[in-house]
């Protein structure tokens, strides 16, 4: 299940959004949301989602703000911008900030779709190399980690 966090500060809006998610893809599921910045950033620092969407301008710690401050903490979620604007300078920031996407609204549903798909299969990916590198550093801890080869294998003697 990948761990989603929304904030946006248009409550008719975060709940669209929360809907639309969870209709499109089920491997998604919201584990909080937010209604300002500063909310946001206590929250996502305690739950630690794996996505986060975020409206760009928001009361008290705009959108790009609260992504720069995460940033700065080490946080590596995955993150698309939610905007009702189409300026360059945001989409600028954006990139620089390592944010996935930059969505306008309102959201067209097959963008949508097409978005948390790309996020599941490179997620699901990510998920797979870290139990491969997790199993790689267990075997190195054994003495020979090989399964049973030829000259020491039960069935050689």
């Amino acid at each position: 299940m990948i761990r989603t966090f929304i904030a946006d500060d248009e409550p008719l809006i975060l709940r669209s959004i929360k809907k639309s998610i969870e209709e499109t893809n089920e491997h998604f599921k919201i584990i909080g949301h937010a209604t300002d910045g500063h909310n946001a950033y206590k929250l996502i620092q305690e739950l630690k989602p794996d996505v986060i969407f975020t409206d760009i301008r928001m009361p008290v710690i705009s959108g790009l703000e609260l992504i720069k401050r995460l940033r700065e903490q080490g946080n590596q979620s995955t993150i698309v911008l939610l905007s009702g604007y189409k300026e360059f300078e945001y989409a600028k920031e954006a990139i620089r900030l390592s944010v996935v996407d930059y969505l306008i609204k309102p959201i067209n549903p097959e963008l949508l779709k097409s978005i948390l798909t790309e996020i599941h299969d490179k997620w699901s990916l990510s998920l797979k190399q870290r139990q491969y590198d997790y199993l790689e550093n267990v075997a190195e801890g054994v003495p020979d980690a090989r399964l049973f080869p030829a000259e020491k294998s039960f069935w050689a003697i």
